[in-house]
């Protein structure tokens, strides 16, 4: 009998051994399968995002197509715009500087009435244009007088031609940032209006 429940024994443990074979391979397949399941959601996922991140750079650059166009025909477009702009301008004044000689010459002569001083169009000789020149550049010499909010008057600190000078110098700035944007602020401002709606 020992040598039967010997052999039961042997054979009990071959089949504990069978068993935990088993459960070794059961367990290396769960394992290889929930990999390959990990990797395939990651792959996935990867898809998904890389097509959602193709779609939403489409989408942006449909939108920036819409609101700025091309740069280039941007930027041609607001050399002519500011071109046309700046030739108005000159017709403008040219319209309108004889009314503005005879008031500064007014105020120059301190008459408020009427046509006096010195007339450009009556008398047009290189004399009377002298003599114009002089004044205005003897107004553009002088300093202001500024009202101060509760604190009275004082004389400018800058005189006409300083002021006029960095006027000019704040318009030809301003021309060449609009002439080196690649799209114009307004086209920044209607998308930032679109998105909010």
């Amino acid at each position: 009998m020992s040598m039967e429940s010997n052999r039961g024994n042997q054979n009990g443990i071959q089949q504990l051994l069978g068993a935990e074979q088993e459960a070794q391979h059961i367990v290396n397949a769960a394992r290889s399968a929930k990999q390959a399941r990990l990797k395939q959601a990651k792959d996935e996922a990867e898809k998904e995002i890389a097509e959602f991140r193709a779609f939403m750079e489409a989408e942006f650059q449909r939108k920036l197509e819409q609101t700025s166009g091309d740069s280039g025909a941007n930027v041609k477009r607001l050399d002519q715009e500011t071109f046309a702009k700046i030739q108005h301008l000159k017709a403008e004044s040219e319209s309108i500087s004889n009314d503005v000689v005879q008031m500064l010459l007014r105020q120059a002569n301190g008459s408020s009435f009427g046509r006096c001083g010195v007339n450009i169009d009556a008398d047009p000789s290189p004399n009377n244009v002298k003599k114009l020149v002089g004044i205005a550049d003897e107004m553009l010499k002088q300093k202001n007088v500024e009202s101060l909010l509760f604190g009275g008057k004082k004389i400018a600190e800058q005189s006409n031609f300083q002021k006029l000078d960095w006027f000019a110098g704040e318009l030809v700035q301003e021309h060449q940032r609009r002439s080196c944007r690649i799209a114009p602020t307004v086209a920044f401002k209607q998308h930032l209006t679109n998105q909010e709606k």
